[in-house]
């Protein structure tokens, strides 16, 4: 899993572990020459005000994949500098979720002022879904500035939750069918701005040969450090 993925499942899921439970499971699971490294990183990090959940993931992957201790701590280290970053772009008083998710948009390429920008048109409702969509297309090929302008349109037209996670869950199907990121990505935000349009079910395979489970964010291969 690359930082990316650890950053977007975090932001999905980040209903986190109690802090004692995440300090045994790093002192369960790293190895010993990493954890007073990974450790103070994320007590740095906690008094930051920062999740932590990332970077306990981050280092448990390390472990679990066998990489040297020092590229754990570094690559903890690293994804801490990413939500400082995502914290500077969105706001001190951002959720973790958004946080999170923001730091995957930035790790995904795009700009600190189009968060902002995206933060601003959300109007102080929750940023976590529309920066995971935003990040995801990304990453599954849909070109940066594409992906901005139909999350943008999407936020300003006040789409929920619900039904951005719907949307991500459609492109990648698309996607895996064939047809190009772009016009997906596109097709499905017109869609959405459209409720009432009928909505044919695109599929450039013969019938049965689609997926048969909901695809979930697919970073691009990378090197853990």
């Amino acid at each position: 899993m690359s930082a990316l993925a650890g950053l977007l499942l975090s932001a999905a899921l980040l209903l986190a572990a109690p802090l004692a439970a995440q300090d045994a499971r790093l002192a369960e699971r790293l190895p010993a020459a990493a954890l007073p490294g990974v450790s103070a990183a994320v007590a740095e990090a906690r008094a930051q005000g920062l999740p932590t959940e990332p970077l306990v993931q981050r280092a448990l992957e390390g472990a679990a994949r066998g990489v040297e201790p020092e590229r754990i701590v570094a690559a903890v280290r690293e994804q801490a500098a990413q939500l400082r970053a995502a914290r500077d772009a969105i706001g001190a008083d951002a959720p973790e979720a958004d946080l999170a998710a923001a730091a995957g948009a930035l790790y995904a390429g795009v700009p600190a002022a189009e968060l902002e920008r995206l933060r601003d048109a959300r109007g102080g409702r929750p940023l976590a879904e529309p920066l995971v969509t935003l990040a995801d297309f990304i990453v599954r090929g849909v070109p940066r500035d594409v992906a901005l302008s139909v999350v943008l349109s999407l936020v300003n037209a006040r789409l929920s939750d619900r039904s951005f996670a719907a949307l991500r869950r459609s492109v990648a199907e698309d996607i895996l069918r064939g047809l190009a990121p772009a016009e997906a990505a596109s097709y499905r935000a017109r869609n959405a701005l459209l409720p009432r349009r009928p909505r044919p079910r695109i599929n450039t395979l013969p019938p049965g040969s689609g997926p048969t489970s909901v695809p979930r964010p697919m970073p691009p291969p990378r090197p853990f450090l």
